[in-house]
């Protein structure tokens, strides 16, 4: 086992890796995936298996595959897992893939996300289903305290929590009466997600740190919602009354698609991608619009609109339990990173020109996700209580 790592070529492993993660492997593969996972990661198994210096030998192959697989001297670009991408992965990738694949296993075995308890080193762990509701009568109520079932009836609708991290609008009686004027707000902490199902049938991912306002009823010409922070929508589809979205410096308008807008207050730009369909982006400032298909992203920043082609994969990766970088500047991730754990983030020195890319578990405790940005040797973490300090 000492040369475990070195049994099998790289093209086998990301195969393997692939299939175990789509859910199409073998019992036999998915136990070949277990062992090597807990080859590398397992602390026990680790200490068992290599020596002092086959540990820093190994290092040292990690920092070099990394570099031949930027081409960059200090491989400012940290590259990990990419499922979309899985033939073009290093060899030292498939280590990381199978880090995040631990993580499907271990979700998928209760199906519920749940928060890890605070350990004696007092480690910051990953963030859970929790959100606060505000009904129309300015009611509060706490969800992530809150059994299954009805939660609460408004004027001729039902509100009612369906699992975990989920809440369903219902028509009681097949005609809500609630005024166009009535609005209840979802708002997610930092360290939160929910999931919600609107009075039409769209449903809606919150990520940390966001708000959502519709009206209790949707009627009239259009189906109008507001928007802070960042969300994935599945709208149902109704062609004779668009579905609009309300945000930072833009207006989105679908009928019936799939897309995530992240525009957060404290970003520069609000973005919108498009995975199905078709949606119509305007500028509240200017008045000019674009039309985007799938694949592609609108970027509002102040007066400007413009449009890019994107891998859509790479922007719902939050929903899918997933940190995936892509080419990002250090405090675009750790903006990411400080909604997600709760934490607040300091800078010892500028870090602008420092981009990376790869994928790591939102499910992980934050040590282990800042560990591998470390693996660069190009940046540090110092944590103090909830503070992280990057530093070169």
């Amino acid at each position: 086992m000492r040369k475990f790592y070195k049994n099998y070529n790289n093209k086998y492993l990301q195969e393997i890796a692939k299939k175990v993660i789509s859910g199409k492997s073998s019992k036999s593969e998915k136990r070949f995936l277990d062992q090597y996972y807990d080859f590398f990661d397992n602390p026990k198994n680790d200490t068992g298996f290599l020596s002092e210096s086959e540990k820093q030998s190994f290092q040292r192959e990690i920092r070099k595959k990394l570099n031949n697989s930027t081409g960059q001297k200090r491989n400012q670009i940290l590259k990990l897992y990419k499922p979309s991408r899985i033939a073009a992965a290093a060899a030292v990738l498939i280590i990381f893939s199978i880090a995040s694949y631990l993580s499907f296993r271990e979700l998928n075995k209760t199906g519920i996300i749940q928060r890890k308890l605070a350990v004696a080193d007092k480690s910051i762990t990953y963030g859970s289903n929790k959100a606060v509701l505000t009904l129309a009568d300015g009611s509060k109520v706490f969800l992530d305290g809150t059994s299954g079932g009805t939660i609460a009836r408004q004027a001729g609708i039902e509100i009612s929590k369906e699992g975990e991290g989920q809440i369903v609008y219902h028509a009681i009686s097949g005609n809500a009466k609630a005024s166009t004027n009535s609005f209840n707000t979802m708002q997610t902490p930092r360290g939160g997600i929910y999931q919600i199902e609107l009075p039409d049938g769209t449903r809606v991912w919150l990520n940390s740190a966001s708000t959502l306002k519709y009206p209790l009823s949707f009627s009239g010409r259009e189906r109008r919602v507001e928007l802070e922070g960042e969300a994935y929508f599945e709208v149902t589809d109704n062609k004779t009354m668009p579905f609009k979205v309300a945000c930072k410096g833009q207006l989105v308008e679908v009928l019936g698609t799939h897309f995530n807008i992240n525009s957060y207050g404290d970003e520069i730009a609000s973005k919108t991608t498009l995975l199905e369909g078709s949606v119509r982006i305007s500028s509240v400032e200017t008045g000019n619009y674009k039309i985007i298909l799938p694949g592609q992203q609108a970027i509002v920043r102040h007066a400007d609109l413009t449009v890019r082609n994107v891998d859509p994969e790479n922007t719902i990766a939050w929903k899918n339990g997933l940190f995936q970088f892509d080419n990002e500047d250090i405090r675009t991730i750790m903006n990411k990173i400080a909604r997600w754990y709760d934490v607040e983030v300091s800078y010892e020195s500028e870090l602008k020109s420092m981009r990376f890319g790869g994928t790591v578990s939102r499910y992980s405790d934050l040590q282990k996700v800042l560990k591998k940005l470390e693996l660069t040797n190009t940046i540090h973490f110092k944590i103090e209580g909830r503070r992280i300090t990057v530093m070169k």
